[in-house]
């Protein structure tokens, strides 16, 4: 049972479950992204995008199957492609796939599946049996075999706990599968929550999923308004979310972006900011009373912030969301 954020009309969801890249063989409608919009769920000029998404949760999870639909409830074409089951701590890694020798997450999926698969009533719902990135790689390479063109953009998560650089940035195989897509010249954000815990996708949509996929959503959808280049070449927008809590940080207005930094060196130089020369860190900007989403740019080759230029770049592209931690 999906139950919708705020500004996504659940009627609009069925007839959006796109086969763009997976047309199924009964299937025969063949329209653009604009044409399933839901009137009153777009971010002012933004433009229906082709999304790769991703996580290192599995593909049963609930954070991950919210954020699809809500992704294509506010009209984008979006592919799934993920490990099918938990590889959390897999970092960059990445190896050939091969076939499930035990079931999926949840039991998605029986042992003896192969490589890869998709979901029998989604065909764009895809396992690749391997690494996050390798699933994030071979998603990408999918849309090109399919358009012709690189996807607009590349989402991890919604991730099971916070990713903050100081702690899970180099172990965390959300944050590898954004590295991978940014590597591969695609704009890429790594999304994730404080709040939650494992839960399979036909499970009831719990608070904190909803909420975080309208909080990615309202990001996304800002970023791709402010028009190509998404991000500086080389980079990846590191996203967290706070804890949800009823009254405090319980809807998708709720959320409270602040540019951020990865790393507490006192030496950096960053983009100056809201009247101070140096970013917040994340864990400082998250465990701010009042549901704050710190988001900060990395280089996805050496995982380290990336330059002040940068981060003003993307400063002035998010500048109609973004405020100041207090």
């Amino acid at each position: 049972m999906y139950h919708p954020v705020t500004f996504i009309d659940a009627t609009c969801l069925p007839l959006i479950l796109r086969k763009r890249f997976y047309p199924h063989p009964f299937s025969h409608n063949h329209h653009h992204a604009s044409e399933y919009s839901c009137p009153g769920n777009t971010a002012s000029g933004f433009h229906a995008a082709t999304i790769v998404l991703s996580n290192d949760d599995g593909w049963a999870e609930m954070n991950i199957r919210t954020l699809y639909r809500t992704l294509q409830g506010s009209g984008h074409d979006v592919l799934m492609s993920t490990p099918p089951a938990d590889q959390s701590s897999a970092g960059a890694l990445t190896a050939p796939p091969t076939p499930l020798d035990i079931p999926c997450h949840y039991y998605a999926c029986h042992a003896g599946s192969p490589v890869q698969g998709t979901w029998p009533s989604d065909h764009n719902i895809t396992y690749v049996n391997s690494y996050p990135t390798t699933a994030m790689t071979m998603g990408i390479e999918r849309v090109i075999n399919q358009t012709g063109v690189l996807p607009d953009l590349a989402i991890s998560g919604v991730n099971l706990e916070n990713n903050l650089a100081t702690t899970t940035g180099l172990t965390s195989g959300a944050i590898g599968a954004a590295k991978a897509a940014s590597l591969l010249h695609v704009p890429a954000i790594a999304f994730s929550g404080h709040s939650g815990y494992p839960m399979a996708w036909k499970s009831v949509t719990p608070l904190h999923s909803r909420v975080y996929a309208a909080m990615a959503l309202q990001l996304t959808n800002a970023l791709l308004a402010s028009g190509a280049p998404y991000l500086p070449g080389g980079t990846w927008l590191n996203v967290n979310f706070p804890n949800v809590e009823l009254g405090v940080c319980d809807a998708e207005g709720d959320g409270k972006f602040v540019m951020s930094r990865l790393y507490d060196g006192m030496g950096q130089v960053n983009v100056k900011t809201c009247g101070k020369k140096q970013l917040p860190t994340e864990a400082s900007v998250i465990e701010t009373e009042g549901c704050y989403v710190s988001v900060s740019l990395g280089m996805a080759e050496t995982l380290k912030d990336a330059s002040a230029a940068d981060q003003e770049m993307v400063r002035q592209k998010l500048a109609g969301i973004l405020t100041c931690s207090p």
